[in-house]
């Protein structure tokens, strides 16, 4: 599903200091700065749906080298991580 937040804007913190995960992608500098608009679509995968061969998993692995979109609506997909998820999603069901 398309995801709202960039990775290219996101920090790992080592030696109490932020590092961003990416500087560059293509021509972009400091992504970090950049308006969203800018960076490319991101997506997240939500393991709704996972078709594979048995020689993959015998590799051990879970998807492969070949991995193909299925893009889905963000209102189609549920996330219950935690209580509080399910506290929150329980009444729609």
């Amino acid at each position: 599903m398309p995801f709202e937040k960039s990775p290219y804007k996101m920090y790992s913190i080592e030696n109490n200091r932020l590092n961003p995960l990416f500087n560059t992608y293509n021509t972009i500098n400091e992504t970090y700065n950049q308006c969203r608009q800018v960076l490319p679509q991101c997506y997240l995968n939500n393991g709704y749906i996972d078709i594979c061969k048995s020689s993959i998993i015998k590799n051990n692995t879970i998807s492969g080298y070949k991995i193909y979109p299925y893009i889905m609506d963000k209102n189609d997909t549920i996330y219950i991580d935690t209580m509080e998820d399910w506290d929150k999603e329980e009444p729609n069901l």
